[in-house]
């Protein structure tokens, strides 16, 4: 018998090529206009009817309701601290990297740089274009930017029951299956 973490499923196997650094990620998201966050679906949940992608990452579309000043701190975290970030370190046991959150930077209305967050396994991917960077956040970067990303008035939307419920008699009252009579052994 397999020992249970054998048998988990590895995030992806490598990263696609590595072909943006870090410095050119903030140099295409610094002159932008406009920053969005963007919830991603919950995982296991099927794709909404009005949902787009970024990469293999699904998300819903209207922006969530970010501040400017809370905004701000998005930026500062994601441009300013490079020490949030560290090399990808390989394949987690978590099921694979899977988007909580996307951050979009614009300007005149063109995507300049995105960024994918996933708070599971600890990682980010920087975009830009076609090129991206698979890194890791260090455990303060992890820190600041669930705070940031994950806190306040932002929570998954309602995820729709996937069970249906228990069939009703006319009065209203559930049906509940018959249960055999249970033996009490002295």
């Amino acid at each position: 018998m397999l020992p249970l973490f054998l048998a988990l499923p590895l995030a992806a196997s490598a990263p696609p090529a590595q072909s943006l650094h870090y410095a050119d990620f903030v140099a295409a998201a610094r002159g932008a206009d406009a920053v969005a966050v963007f919830e991603g679906l919950p995982r296991g949940q099927p794709p909404a009817a009005a949902h787009f992608n970024i990469q293999d990452q699904a998300f819903f579309p209207p922006p969530l309701d970010f501040s400017a000043r809370e905004l701000a701190g998005v930026d500062d975290a994601v441009l300013g601290h490079r020490s949030n970030f560290a090399p990808w370190s390989g394949p987690k046991f978590c099921g694979g990297f899977h988007a909580d959150r996307a951050v979009v930077w614009c300007q005149g209305g063109q995507v300049r740089a995105r960024a994918l967050f996933c708070f599971g396994c600890h990682e980010a991917r920087f975009i830009v274009g076609s090129r991206t960077e698979w890194v890791d956040m260090s455990d303060g970067g992890y820190a600041v930017l669930r705070h940031l990303l994950l806190s306040g008035p932002l929570a998954y939307r309602p995820v729709p029951p996937q069970i249906p419920p228990p069939p009703h008699d006319p009065i209203g009252e559930p049906k509940l299956p018959a249960v055999p009579d249970l033996q009490i052994w002295p």
